[in-house]
């Protein structure tokens, strides 16, 4: 009996699809759940090498209608290139579309940007890109080859979609889950967990009707069901498989016989190439990339490579990297496989030596190591390991840990193998590469006892926040390599115990670490940037902001020129932490400038492309003491979105305090006391005790913002008793909230205390001279001392209006002078400061606040007097 075809078509690309009903329905009713803004959607097709991943995206694109698509495809050769995926959904952006995100446009081939950007720049930008794509509609993202794709880019991708509700967006992730594979890992499931409706969607072999259909569009003869049957047992329905099978079949008989697989079936396909398709094809198996034909030829020996490739190309062995594309490359990734295993160890190493000559960059590696004799092997790992240690002066982690641990598989000695092991895995978790580092603790703990065990060790229970014991591996390992060696050891562990110590709030631990690597003459000057900023944040809790500002401008310390006279460059980390001092001084303008300068600046090492958060909650804070309450919402929001989105646990707390203060002043208490709470949970959850600073801030002025001044002294005062490390960094921010709310509660000895003290410091910082009147002002009115309390808030008001002033407290002024002058029977010029101050309000977007000031302003215009005196 025959068996005829149940359906079949043909895409524009020319490409055959048959079959997958239920899988484009399935695709279809997910994107109408995303059309209906009940999205994120995101659905994750996986599937063995060959089974019509890509096929299934091409042609359920084909079929959606109204969404603007980004796509990407990854592929192994780009997987070490930073943002290479983003890059490729960054071009399908129209140019002046683009153009308005300069850290993506830096992205796109061809734009000249030499350095990568941030991490956390890239990240908000592509956010925000989406968020203007939505604006015209449903939006889809298509990453084909997931498990390929860059670290860079899946963080930044997680950046961008996290944290979404009820948007119209839709997610089609693609993966291989063939056996050997390389394993999608946390990629994966960090990319999709969190980011909306999830659905997994397997594809298996092809159904026999579809196997039927596929048959007749490659054969003119009817099939009989015998032979079709054992077409499908054979193949199983893999539909690379079957065209392969069928583009060598003419006339299906009964008797027809199917290859026993995959790889045999590629093999005999390669035995019936002549010699320059097979040379050629056998170089592109080699490079194992997208090359120019000339490349290609190069490798192969061929001076015209064009013949060849076209025959390749008409065989379906080779394909373009895309619509317009001058770059060649194998077919398939298992063609590609069953190419390069055919060949033999000879012509393998030939090839690759052929190669080294036309590969440039990192990648180079690859070709020399396949490519060495045994007797060169030693020659090859000591080389790279010494190439190596030059990326890891250049802050490039990921590419020194791929060349030390292919060094440590080429070394013939145990001690020459685990060295190069442990300095890999120390190079990837200083990076923050856990999905690389994670996959080698095991052969990490099988190491000898030994400085960069420990070292290891150490770095890893910190990265997983077991901090104690961190502690505890990284005193061994520093105690042990001062006696012994490396130096380096030294200073790698001194500068996580130093950011530990500064985590912690405790300075003077922080200083003397942070001095211990700095002192350390034989350590990579890279690790001199990271224990100057120690230095700095140790200063900020032991001395104060003020006095760590000082030390930078006065040149207390030769912070910047350490490490064998090299210089150590000003990275953003280093200028989000100084944004962070000035912030803590409330000194708003500088605060917002080293912030920008902090997101503006290219990464110098793997590890301070992760520093963005710190950016962000730095700038939406000195926006909020700006008045730029709208910029200060967005900024927090990108904030949380870089903390939650990366996992940063430790910064989770103050990017929902800096969220809750616009929505407090707006009087969105509701929105504010959600961002509280979850400020709380973190420092609950993470720590340390000093960060519930940060929840003890927010929480003041939400109460402030209710005008319940018993609150705010309720989250203050504990802070009061126990002012040390960051506690103490912020006391310019607490004291005058915590000021208000004494007077406010009749508790004036306290008050008074708190006036003074925050009179002092208001010598040193003119940015809280404004406040410090009105809150002077305040307490000399509870004590009934009108003419004294007029003339701390006339002082104030005289007070110039400078770059770093801050407009709610000088509307806060404003109201009390006017109140007073009210009360006074003064109403005109009462009625005078009270509009100044409603003004400066209802800029702002300071409801409740406003709104007293309204109430007070109103009550005035309707008596007689102060309408006769206007």
């Amino acid at each position: 009996m025959e068996v005829g075809p149940r359906s079949a078509v043909t895409t524009t690309a020319g490409e055959v699809f048959v079959g997958r009903g239920c899988e484009l329905e399935t695709l279809a009713a997910s994107a109408e759940r995303a059309r209906s803004s009940r999205g994120p959607v995101v659905v994750c097709i996986h599937g063995e090498e060959g089974i019509g991943k890509t096929a299934l995206l091409n042609r359920f694109l084909t079929t959606l209608d109204g969404f603007t698509a980004l796509r990407a495809t990854c592929d192994p050769f780009e997987s070490a290139m930073p943002f290479g995926l983003v890059s490729q959904l960054a071009g399908r952006v129209p140019k002046a579309q683009a153009q308005r995100y300069p850290f993506i446009t830096k992205l796109i081939p061809g734009s000249g940007a030499v350095a990568a950007p941030a991490l956390s720049a890239v990240g908000v930008q592509l956010r925000l890109l989406i968020d203007e794509l939505l604006d015209s509609g449903p939006v889809i993202i298509v990453v084909d080859n997931l498990q390929w794709a860059d670290w860079t880019s899946v963080q930044a991708l997680r950046v961008a979609l996290g944290q979404r509700q009820e948007e119209p967006l839709l997610l089609l992730a693609a993966y291989s889950s063939s056996p050997g594979a390389s394993a999608v890992g946390d990629a994966v499931i960090r990319l999709v967990e969190g980011l909306g409706e999830l659905l997994r969607l397997p594809l298996a072999g092809l159904d026999t009707g579809s196997v039927a259909a596929l048959a007749s569009l490659h054969t003119p003869g009817p099939w009989s069901r015998r032979a079709l049957e054992e077409l499908c047992r054979r193949t199983e329905g893999h539909p690379l498989y079957l065209q392969l099978v069928l583009a060598d079949t003419d006339n299906p008989r009964e008797g027809f016989q199917v290859p026993g697989s995959l790889v045999a079936l590629m093999r005999a396909r390669l035995d019936g190439l002549d010699a320059e398709c097979r040379r050629l094809l056998d170089a592109l198996a080699v490079l194992n990339a997208f090359v120019p034909p000339s490349a290609g030829g190069a490798v192969a020996g061929l001076a015209d490579p064009q013949p060849a490739l076209q025959r390749l190309l008409r065989l379906g062995l080779v394909q373009w990297q895309g619509a317009g594309s001058r770059l060649i490359g194998v077919a398939h990734e298992l063609q590609r496989e069953a190419v390069y295993t055919a060949l033999t160890p000879t012509r393998r190493r030939e090839l690759h030596t052929a190669a080294v000559l036309v590969v440039e960059g990192p990648a180079q590696w690859a070709h020399r190591v396949a490519a060495a004799q045994q007797s060169e092997t030693q020659v090859i790992a000591a080389q790279l390991e010494e190439a190596a240690w030059e990326r890891i002066a250049e802050g490039d982690t990921d590419w020194a840990a791929t060349w030390l641990l292919w060094a440590a598989d080429l070394a013939s000695r145990r001690e020459d193998r685990e060295r190069r092991l442990l300095t890999a895995v120390i190079q990837l978790l200083s990076g923050r590469r856990m999905d690389r580092a994670n996959p080698l603790l095991e052969s990490v703990q099988a190491c000898a006892p030994s400085p960069l065990k420990d070292c290891a060790l150490g770095v890893a229970a910190g990265c997983q926040g077991a901090y104690g014991l961190a502690r505890e591996r990284l005193t061994a390992a520093m105690k042990a390599a001062q006696a012994a060696g490396p130096e380096w050891i030294v200073a790698e562990a001194g500068n996580l115990m130093a950011s530990l110590a500064c985590w912690e709030g405790v300075g003077e631990a922080g200083l003397r670490y942070a001095r211990q690597v700095l002192d350390t003459s034989g350590a990579v000057a890279h690790l001199a940037a990271p224990a100057r900023t120690s230095m700095f944040l140790g200063h900020l809790l032991t001395d104060g902001p003020e006095e760590a500002l000082a030390r930078v401008s006065g040149g207390v310390e030769p912070w910047t020129c350490v490490m064998g006279g090299q210089a150590v460059p000003a990275s953003g980390y280093w200028h989000a932490c100084l944004a962070l001092a000035h912030i803590a001084t409330v000194q708003p303008a500088a605060g917002v400038r080293h912030a920008q300068m902090a997101l503006s600046t290219s990464p110098t090492t793997s590890s301070e492309a992760w520093s963005g958060d710190l950016a962000y909650f730095c700038l939406s804070l000195g926006q909020y003491l700006l008045g730029a309450w709208e910029k200060s919402a967005v900024s927090a929001e990108h904030c949380i979105s870089i903390a939650e989105g990366l996992e940063h646990s430790w910064a989770c707390s103050r990017a929902q305090a800096a969220a809750s203060l616009t929505a407090s002043g707006r009087g969105e208490f509701e929105q504010a006391h959600a961002h509280v709470e979850l400020a709380q949970q973190w420092v609950y959850q993470v720590g340390p005790p000093q960060f519930m600073v940060y929840p003890a801030l927010a929480q003041a002025v939400l109460s402030q913002a209710r005008g319940d001044h018993q609150g705010m002294a309720a989250a203050l005062l504990p802070l009061w008793a126990d002012p040390g490390g960051w506690i103490r960094a912020y006391r310019s921010w607490w004291l005058p909230l915590l000021a208000e709310a004494l007077v406010g509660t009749g508790q004036i000895r306290q008050a008074t205390s708190a006036v003074q003290e925050l009179r002092q410091l208001a010598r040193d910082g003119s940015s809280l001279a404004v406040v410090e009147a009105w809150l002077s002002g305040l307490l000399l009115e509870s004590h009934g001392a009108v003419d004294e309390a007029a003339a701390a808030y006339t002082a104030g008001l005289a007070l110039p209006e400078e770059r770093e002033s801050i407009p709610l407290h000088r509307a806060r002024l404003e109201h009390a002078y006017g109140r007073l002058l009210a009360a006074q029977g003064r109403e005109p010029a009462a009625i005078t400061h009270l509009h100044r101050a409603h003004s400066r309000l209802q800029a702002l977007g300071a409801g409740p606040f406003l709104k007293s000031c309204h109430e007070d302003l109103v009550g005035l215009l309707r008596t007689p007097e102060s309408i006769h005196g206007t």
